[in-house]
């Protein structure tokens, strides 16, 4: 998936995939990238995922260490306003 408006870039990366003998299923995280050259903030809905999920915010630039002081989560299909430009970047969490 990838989304672009104007000077903005949106992109899901997701790694399944099978080792080279055929047998074994590689499955890593699933990243959602947010990235923003816009003047102004701008606001994503964060798109959706099989199973019930959560995206989780381990990265944002608009914190002053890049990353959230403490765990934040976002139920699919919440809307998330990235500051103007800036980047973030989310990771899927299943449910437990």
């Amino acid at each position: 998936m990838l989304l672009q408006h104007r000077a903005t870039v949106a992109a899901k990366l997701c790694h399944d995939e099978v080792d080279r003998y055929g047998r074994n299923r590689i499955i890593d995280d699933t990243l959602l990238t947010l990235m923003s050259a816009e003047p102004e903030e701008l606001p994503f809905t964060l798109p959706p995922h099989s199973g019930g999920v959560d995206w989780e915010l381990i990265l944002d630039t608009r914190s002053p260490m890049g990353t959230p002081e403490s765990p934040v989560t976002f139920r699919v299909a919440d809307v998330y306003s990235l500051d103007e430009h800036s980047q973030a970047l989310f990771r899927l969490r299943k449910e437990e």
